[in-house]
């Protein structure tokens, strides 16, 4: 089947609310294409919009504008199920619906509703992309409350950490350059700094040469030689 019917299929058979994510973890769809199709069911009226702001639908002629979790109306939560659900992820690093079912030996419907509930009471949460279990206090109350589009919700939220992380991360690096291009333009300067000393200091070496050496031919043109050191001969220059 194409995207399309997929979609149209998981829509049918879905009695909660979901959201394009969860539409393309379970059908193994792309999200583009889910999108899409959401859209033309949105349009169709088949499909309807409860949170304009995480984009949660609902199948229209199933769910009133306002949803409310009916726990008793095909799903029935069991506490030593829960608990088996939060050991395995526990065990294991599970960044997608697909990947938890094929562990849990579960339908993928069964996992995401069990994870919205037990999201919903604080058991579980989505830390770098991987669901994570965070505390058991509350998992007795599985099913008692749950909050519709928590899922998305908490996707969302880490896909906006992750792009802190990564824009932090960027940041850092971007400083760590500019450190290093600081240190190697410092060193550069030393480098010049030493180079421009030590050309003043053989300058400086060699004007005193040439100006030994000249004092010297002076010296030796004077006729002097025989009556005056040269010592003498410079002290007599530099008072006269």
């Amino acid at each position: 089947m194409n995207t399309k019917e997929l979609v149209n299929n998981f829509v049918k058979q879905f009695n909660k609310p979901f959201d394009a994510q969860t539409v393309a973890d379970m059908t193994e769809c792309p999200l583009r294409g889910v999108k899409a199709v959401l859209a033309e069911l949105l349009a169709a009226g088949q499909i309807k919009l409860i949170d304009a702001k995480q984009k949660i639908y609902v199948r229209d002629h199933r769910f009133a504008t306002k949803v409310r979790y009916n726990t008793k109306g095909g799903w029935s939560f069991d506490t030593g199920d829960a608990i088996k659900l939060l050991e395995l992820i526990e065990q294991g690093e599970f960044r997608s619906i697909r990947n938890l079912a094929q562990a849990a030996g579960r339908s993928r419907q069964w996992v995401y509703v069990y994870l919205e509930a037990l999201a919903s009471i604080d058991c579980i949460a989505l830390i770098k992309k991987r669901y994570v279990v965070i505390s058991r206090a509350r998992v007795k109350e599985i099913g008692r409350h749950i909050i519709p589009g928590i899922l998305g919700r908490m996707r969302a939220q880490c896909g906006e950490e992750a792009k802190a992380q990564a824009a932090q991360e960027k940041e850092q690096k971007r400083l760590a350059r500019q450190i290093r291009q600081a240190e190697k333009e410092r060193l550069a300067q030393q480098k010049l700094a030493r180079q421009e000393e030590d050309r003043q200091k053989q300058e400086a070496e060699q004007a005193q040469r040439e100006a030994f050496l000249n004092e010297w031919q002076a010296y030796l043109n004077s006729g002097l030689m025989a009556s005056l050191s040269f010592e003498q001969f410079l002290r007599n220059r530099m008072n006269s």
